[in-house]
């Protein structure tokens, strides 16, 4: 996959292909998880059904891939007979591909959903072709605070305020900035730009 496919593609699986095993296993298990909240009302339709996941499943799944949880109480959200898929499963590359394959195929508009995802993995991910050199200068108590709180509360409406202390700090950055100032970006936990800030990998 070349940088161009990367930043216009519309296949997730190929994008999750491209960033690898050797990706952050948080980052990819945020994706994950993001991508499940996306459909809550499918989530709670499958919690109907014996040894299917359910909505506090996916919200272990976040603390375990923020080490908020431990591995073994994390493996106790793990439905009875439910095979390793999942925003559950120990593997958090095969937590991604699950979303990008199983996840997307479950939906009315795959194609729609595809779109979506690409979407979150390019605010998870940002550019893996380009990587920034973030400065400690920029973490001002205004950026980290911005960040935290955004990162805490999963409100991400301060992007533009936050592209707006890392500028006043020196943040001269185009990919930074325009990723925090566009309207249209979704943002999510795991989002690049806060994660740099909060020094999270």
């Amino acid at each position: 996959m070349t940088e161009e496919e990367w930043l216009t593609a519309l296949l997730p699986i190929r994008m999750v292909d491209r960033i690898g095993l050797g990706a952050s296993q948080r980052k990819l298990r945020l994706f994950a998880c993001a991508a499940t909240r996306r459909v809550w009302e499918e989530v709670d339709q499958w919690a109907q059904y014996p040894n299917n996941p359910h909505r506090k499943t996916v919200e272990a799944a976040e603390l375990f891939a923020d080490a908020i949880m431990s591995a073994e109480t994390f493996a106790g959200y793990r439905p009875a007979g439910f095979d390793v898929e999942g925003v559950v499963t120990e593997d958090a590359y095969g937590s991604a591909r699950w979303a990008v394959t199983h996840l997307i195929t479950s939906m009315p508009d795959e194609a729609a959903e595809w779109i979506e995802q690409a979407a979150l993995l390019l605010d998870i991910f940002g550019n893996p072709f380009r990587p920034v050199a973030f400065s400690s200068d920029w973490r001002t108590d205004t950026a980290l605070a911005l960040a935290r709180t955004m990162y805490e509360a999963r409100e991400f409406s301060a992007m533009p305020i936050l592209a707006d202390a890392l500028q006043d700090a020196g943040c001269d950055n185009d990919d930074i900035l325009s990723h925090c100032r566009d309207p249209k970006q979704v943002h999510v936990r795991g989002c690049w730009v806060v994660d740099l800030v909060l020094r999270l990998s």
